[in-house]
């Protein structure tokens, strides 16, 4: 499989990646007049936000049960009974570690999937799932639940409606256990229109080095685009898509229930408000380096080789490789917890990271290649015999351009890659929104030989 064929499918394979991610939650140009519209800043964005310090918690209220235990295993947006599944029987057979027995416990995966229209229609159907047919003497309250992302606010949300005495119905639960919930509001969802930008410009920055190479490498090509702009059109093509498809994307996504708790919902304010009757909140959180590295990583894809078959393919890329938290939470999203060993998907997290820093290297390598190329074409353009043949001179003239341009172009690509976890983060919430300065942008100028030959040139800074 050429070098050309291999860019063009990662550049589509991370293209849709990030639409996928997108799915499952859920211009990095501007003009030389540097009008800020529209565009995500990269490069210097201020801080990242550090994790709250938290007192010593009040002490846990301990209970022995000699008995079995009732676990609700809750899922998240968009998950369904299945969510759970693997999680659920590892700890009742015993097969999370050599040193976890098995556990005394009945699971239940109750749903709410069909019920997200709000935080308080999701809870009322989650409490008509749970388990009403119980053993004889068994405490009610020595059920727990495990609740993940928005799983922990509907749980949260089901003990306020029932601590409200117009709602009789006795609790089957004594506490709630959440993981990767965002109590305090998911910043994402504030600025989840700004994920039309993200997508625009993953579109449009990692096509500009394909695109350029393929147009400046035919004259049938070339003499098109001199006509009807063919790069300006894919540019043109990619905007159409975000602008066509995003919204409905976007709205896919999030259902109504989302709005529930954004940053400063007034629903998710009043269940911030709300504090259970003999229930201890004890908060506790994990730091996770925001950039980590892994060795030598590989991973298998499905390409097609010289013959046109499609095979799988190890890839190795040696020596160390970052691995975004960004990548990593992308890869999250892509994988079925129910597709990885037992606890053991952190071991994976860096699968989509190698793919995105393999496609880097790549997209350097042409950098590289045609930053080599204007000082042949430079070398030959100043030999007497060429200086002497116009029609030679001119040829030379459109090469060094041509090379210049495809840098130019995949040195876009670079860029983006390059300032792709910052934006992420920012988008998120987990990095503040600072100042930056003419150079931390990607500015699209036009330049203008001695010869009066124009050029598109990218002046980005990294």
């Amino acid at each position: 499989m050429n070098t050309l064929n291999t860019i063009k499918m990662r550049t589509i394979y991370i293209f849709l990646l990030f639409s996928i991610c997108m799915n499952t939650l859920i211009k990095a140009q501007h003009s030389c007049s540097l009008n800020m519209t529209n565009i995500i800043p990269s490069g210097n964005q201020g801080p990242d936000i550090d994790p709250p310090t938290l007192e010593d918690p009040d002490p846990v209220v301990e209970r022995s049960v000699e008995g079995y235990r009732m676990l609700y295993w809750v899922h998240g947006l968009d998950g369904d009974t299945g969510s759970w599944q693997s999680a659920s029987a590892s700890v009742k057979n015993g097969i999370v570690s050599e040193n976890f027995p098995p556990r005394k416990v009945y699971n239940q995966l109750p749903d709410y999937f069909s019920f997200q229209s709000s935080l308080l229609n999701a809870a009322v159907n989650l409490e008509l799932g749970l388990e009403d047919d119980l053993q004889p003497n068994y405490n009610r309250r020595d059920g727990m639940i495990i609740a993940h992302s928005q799983g922990g606010l509907v749980s949260r949300r089901l003990d306020m409606y029932l601590s409200n005495p117009i709602n009789a119905n006795e609790r089957d639960f004594g506490g709630i256990i959440t993981f990767n919930t965002s109590h305090q509001g998911a910043q994402l969802l504030n600025n989840k229109l700004k994920f039309l930008d993200f997508i625009d410009a993953l579109g449009t920055e990692m096509a500009a080095g394909p695109v350029k190479e393929i147009v400046t490498g035919n004259i049938g090509l070339i003499l098109a685009n001199a006509v009807f702009d063919l790069e300006g059109l894919a540019t043109k093509i990619s905007e159409h898509f975000v602008e066509l498809y995003g919204p409905t994307l976007i709205s896919n996504s999030t259902p109504k229930i989302t709005d529930d708790y954004n940053v400063g919902a007034a629903p998710l304010e009043e269940l911030n408000t709300y504090i259970p009757d003999e229930t201890f909140l004890v908060p506790f959180f994990t730091v996770k380096d925001t950039i980590t590295t892994v060795n030598d990583p590989s991973f298998t894809a499905i390409e097609r080789n010289s013959s046109g078959n499609f095979v799988e393919v190890t890839t190795t890329i040696p020596g160390p490789v970052p691995v975004p938290i960004s990548l990593a939470t992308i890869h999250y999203f892509l994988t079925s917890v129910n597709d990885v060993l037992h606890f053991k998907g952190q071991d994976h997290e860096h699968i989509l990271a190698a793919r995105a820093h393999l496609t880097k290297l790549q997209y350097q390598s042409k950098v590289d290649i045609y930053n080599f190329a204007p000082n042949s074409s430079l070398s030959a353009m100043r030999n007497w015999y060429n200086f002497l043949n116009p029609l030679t001179l001119s040829f030379y003239a459109l090469v060094h351009n041509f090379a210049l341009g495809n840098r130019d172009s995949y040195q876009r690509g670079v860029h983006f890659l390059n300032n792709f976890d910052g934006m992420y983060r920012t988008i998120i919430g987990a990095r503040v929104l600072g100042s930056s300065n003419e150079s931390d942008y990607v500015c699209i100028c036009t330049y203008t030989h001695n010869n009066g030959v124009q050029r598109i040139i990218n002046l980005s800074q990294e």
